[in-house]
């Protein structure tokens, strides 16, 4: 019924009947006070004034001549409502005047108030301005009350005894069906009619005294109906209950035609005599057909309510499988991710793009194509611009890119195709969800997860491929496979087991295709040799092609456009159409190597520069030689220990294991700010511009590291290498960085760094800024990380016994605490275990020093084992649980007892030693059956009696994984088949 109300405002009057009153602006006038007047009568005899009126965010305004300045009265050409609840802002200005606006805001409240007392229609509202008096007419009229809504009548009807009030209630009845009909009306022809019908009735009924009961009931019933069925008619799908509709339809228009013929054939003033006697009995008969009608559309509401029940059940069930699918695969996604991908530039590579597409699309062709080239040639920008034309087209089913700095492994690799055909192919997600349900994906290892996960739904796939559509089959994209393995090394396990799962693809139906970009090297390229596959070299040197030329030629267009944009006029059109094409011929192909060129002469862009690179102190062609030129050209007149900062920061940037800032690297090496920031700006040609400090190309880092500069034809250039000056020693990066770490946690490491305030907050509550304030980037860097880079350390340096034994005897707990914070608390023993096997040579050398610290670390592995579930869920419970617990024998409980002596004391029943039991895992309800290490040795895998299967983290006993419900008589097998080393289960 919101549709009869009007938007205007209406509020409730008190007394004896309640009524609705609607406000509206009629006029205002602005009466200026006399000083104002003689201070402004200067600037207003020749300017407009302009009275504004705006009532919510509409605003209307009036403009007046300057003959009259002492009075503005404007009486509206159109009264303006006030919504209620709506504020009425009253202003007055001269334009292009200074001097500020005279303006006041009414509340509605006080609006209204005025209103209600006002003794007539029309009331005055006069507001004192301290510049002017404001007066506001005001209109106000009464409003009938639509007081109850149409079931309320209803009920009302049925209460009253007097026919003349009921009758009088249906008049308003029917004035609200009226309105509601407009708004209603069109679902349904029939509906249309009967508010058609109501409409005349009420007009007629309107103009005199006695109102017909036989033509207000059927009115009143019909009027009921008419709004069920204008509501329900765009809903209504089961059979029987449209039939009704349509039959009520039908008995409804009957019904008008007798009204309105009755009503148009006689005059106005009989309609209380209107019908006769045989008249009244179709009326009746009407009324009784309509009962039933009635019946049936109740039943056909319930059936089909019953319907739609089912059908949202079943819509539910399927969305809570779908839900639980989806639950399944994030299990399976690695969260891989590659953040600004390469492209090739538009308009570049066309044929190349061109000659992989159209293999894409011959289904009788290989299934396999290999893009190698010489490093720098631009095989990632293809491999991901491909990918993004197959993504548009609807084909793409995965790319995965290698890099040695994020080691991305094969397990991730598969992970991460099987994860997006899942999402992609419905005929694959079925097979691919009920694998990851009946297994353990932390158990599997990347070959299981290629033969499980990718081929084996595929090959399923492929055996009625027939009817789907043949651009919608799936490429899949894997590029720089030579990047795949540890930094240092050329050829690795993982990489010769992805070689090997590649020629099983090729063994797979044609249909599916996989594209592989990498360097030429022997190995992947021997494993190519054996298998059928499509091979296509990006040639460079002396066999580039012109369109690799022109390519590049377009590239380095581009890039002395961005270079110059918003430069001075001189540098429009800098360097010339000639320089373009000369350092186009002096790439030999190599996208890298123009890149590098680019980012050498924006750092300072001049003829000088230029004239460098075009006489032949940048050499051409060759990157190596290129990143040589580079290098000596950078540091050139440095000293040895200047030098030996540019190699430190260097070799940070390749062996750290998360991407840093200068800021923090420079932080972690104890090195000035501004050294560290001078070392970058001087190596930004070979840095990829962002923030976080990452070189450009994998093949600056090969340089660094001393690989051969070796081409496709085998042969090496001794002279082009890496200056010896400037050559990385990963190992010995690794050792230099463990060091610096260990004096960074000795200077910054304190008790309660993050000042907890609770041993009842739990470590993962706290809010991240307080944390992060704490604990900044290069100290969480540290903490995390000193085990790994100790262990990849050279073997032959000797570590800083001071610094290691500061840091065991005065910082380990303030560590455990800092780890705690940072939920990373199952990485202590890890890099505890490594210290001690790192000192334990010394101990042979009889070096008391050594001896002490292989004890203290020993101990300590066993004091965070012990208590690794309370102090990772608690870092305060370091010292006030873990500390005062120890047995009597531990040492790092006796060497720092000490320090904090106001903690509880065992008085008795303390242990001795260290249980055998070095950790105690809790979370099944009823007897273990099973149990089994992982092939890494980093999770044990449980079953228990209570049907259910758990992963748990060795290090701290937390779970990582489950529980995942199983039948009790299937545990012990399920077990033996996530250990994948029989020897390493156990039954009990």
């Amino acid at each position: 019924m919101a549709a009869a109300i009007s938007s205007a405002a209406q509020i409730s009057v008190p007394g004896p009947q309640q009524t609705n009153i609607r406000i509206a602006v009629k006029a205002i006038q602005v009466k200026l006070n006399s000083k104002v007047r003689s201070g402004i009568k200067s600037v207003i005899s020749h300017r407009k004034s302009t009275i504004s009126c705006t009532v919510g965010n509409d605003t209307e305004e009036k403009s007046f001549d300057t003959n009259n300045w002492r009075d503005f009265q404007w009486n509206l050409d159109t009264v303006r409502e006030i919504p209620s609840g709506t504020p009425l802002k009253i202003g007055w200005k001269v334009e292009n005047s200074s001097d500020q606006p005279i303006e006041i805001v009414l509340s509605y409240e006080e609006i209204a108030m005025c209103a209600s007392k006002g003794a007539s229609d029309t009331t005055l509202h006069k507001h004192k301005h301290k510049r002017a008096e404001i007066t506001v007419t005001l209109q106000s009229n009464e409003v009938p009350g639509l007081e109850r809504s149409l079931d309320n009548a209803s009920e009302i009807a049925g209460q009253r005894k007097s026919l003349i009030k009921r009758l009088g209630l249906s008049v308003e009845v029917l004035k609200r069906i009226s309105a509601v009909g407009g708004a209603f009306g069109g679902f349904h022809p029939a509906v249309q009619a009967v508010f058609s019908c109501i409409d005349v009735v009420l007009k007629a009924l309107e103009e005199q005294d006695v109102q017909n009961s036989d033509v207000l009931s059927l009115i009143s019933e019909m009027s009921d109906m008419a709004i069920c069925l204008s509501d329900l008619d765009q809903f209504a799908t089961l059979t029987q209950l449209r039939s009704v509709i349509e039959e009520m339809g039908t008995l409804m228009r009957n019904a008008v035609d007798l009204v309105i013929k009755r009503d148009s054939s006689n005059s106005q003033n009989k309609i209380v005599s209107v019908f006769s006697s045989n008249d009244r009995g179709k009326i009746e008969d009407l009324k009784s057909k309509l009962a039933r009608l009635k019946q049936k559309f109740d039943r056909g509401v319930s059936i089909q309510n019953a319907i739609a029940t089912e059908t949202v059940k079943a819509r539910l069930d399927k969305l809570a499988s779908a839900l639980d699918d989806n639950r399944y695969l994030e299990k399976l996604n690695p969260g891989y991710h590659k953040t600004d991908p390469p492209r090739c530039l538009d308009g570049t590579r066309k044929e190349i793009l061109s000659t992989i597409t159209s293999w894409t699309d011959n289904f009788t062709a290989s299934n396999v194509f290999w893009v190698h080239a010489y490093p720098g040639a631009g095989k990632s920008s293809i491999a991901f611009t491909i990918a993004n034309q197959l993504k548009k087209a609807h084909r793409l089913g995965a790319i995965f890119a290698f890099d040695r700095k994020a080691e991305t492994s094969p397990s991730i690799l598969w992970r991460h195709i099987s994860y997006n055909l899942a999402q992609e192919y419905p005929t694959c997600r079925d097979d691919i969800v009920w694998k990851v349900k009946a297994d353990t994906l932390d158990n599997m290892t990347a070959t299981e997860i290629f033969h499980q996960l990718v081929a084996e739904p595929l090959r399923r796939w492929g055996g009625f491929l027939t009817g789907f559509p043949r651009d919608r089959l799936p490429v899949i994209v894997i590029d720089a496979l030579d990047e795949c393995g540890a930094l240092g090394s050329s050829s690795t396990q993982g990489r010769r087991e992805i070689l090997s799962r590649i020629s099983e693809w090729a063994e797979l139906h044609p249909h599916f295709k996989l594209i592989v970009t990498s360097r030429f090297e022997h190995d992947i390229n021997h494993s190519f040799s054996t298998i059928p596959h499509r091979s296509l070299a990006i040639d460079t040197g002396n066999a580039v092609k012109p369109e690799s030329t022109e390519d590049i030629r377009r590239y380095i267009e581009d890039g002395f456009k961005k270079m110059t944009t918003g430069d001075e006029s001189e540098l429009v059109n800098w360097p010339g159409e000639d320089v373009v094409d000369d350092l186009s011929k002096r790439a030999s192909g190599i996208f890298i190597w123009a890149v590098t060129v680019l980012n050498y002469v924006a750092v300072n862009p001049s003829e000088k520069r230029l004239n460098e690179v075009r006489g032949g102190l940048l050499p051409s062609g060759d990157v190596y030689a290129l990143y040589r030129q580079i290098l000596e050209s950078a540091f050139s007149g440095w000293n040895h220990d200047e030098c030996a900062n540019v190699v430190d920061l260097v070799g940070t940037i390749v062996a750290a294991q998360i991407p840093l800032t200068s800021d923090d690297v420079a932080s972690l090496l104890n090195m000035g700010t501004a050294t560290a920031k001078n070392i970058c700006k001087r190596l930004q040609p070979v840095l990829d511009g962002g923030d976080m400090l990452r070189f450009a190309h994998q093949s600056f880092v090969d340089f660094l590291l001393g690989h051969k500069n070796q081409s496709d034809d085998g042969s090496v250039k001794e002279e082009v290498s890496c200056p010896e000056a400037f050559r990385i020693d990963l190992s010995v990066a690794h050792h230099h960085l463990t060091s610096s770490m260990f004096r960074l946690m000795n200077k910054k490491l304190r008790f309660n760094i993050c000042n907890i305030e609770s041993s009842f907050m739990r470590s993962d509550s706290l809010p991240p800024s307080q944390v992060d304030e704490a604990i900044d980037r290069p100290l969480s860097y540290a903490c995390r990380f000193w085990g790994f880079h100790l262990e990849h350390s050279s073997q032959t340096r000797v570590l800083d016994s001071f610094q290691v034994g500061t840091f065991m005897r005065e910082k380990l707990l303030y560590w455990f605490e800092a780890l705690s914070v940072l939920g990373a608390l199952n990485t202590a023993a890890l890099a505890l275990g490594c210290l001690h096997r790192r000192l334990l040579p010394d101990v042979s050398k009889k070096d008391p020093a050594a001896e002490n610290l292989v004890i203290l670390a020993r101990d300590a592995m066993k004091f965070v084992r012990y208590f690794a579930p309370a102090m990772s869920q608690s870092a305060p419970h370091i010292y006030l649980s873990a500390l005062p617990f120890s047995p009597k024998m531990s040492t790092v409980a006796n060497m720092y007892r000490r320090e904090f002596g106001n903690t509880i004391r065992v008085s008795y029943g303390e242990l001795t030693d260290w249980p055998a039991e070095q950790l105690v895992i809790r979370g099944h309800e009823d007897a273990v059956l099973s149990i089994a290490f992982s092939p890494d040795g980093q999770h044990i895998v449980s079953g228990s009696h209570d049907t259910t299967i758990r992963m748990w983290d060795v290090q701290t006993g937390q779970a990582v994984a489950g529980p995942a419900v199983r039948g009790a008589r299937r545990l012990c097998l399920v077990c033996r088949i996530l250990a994948r080393q029989p020897a390493r289960c156990v039954c009990l």
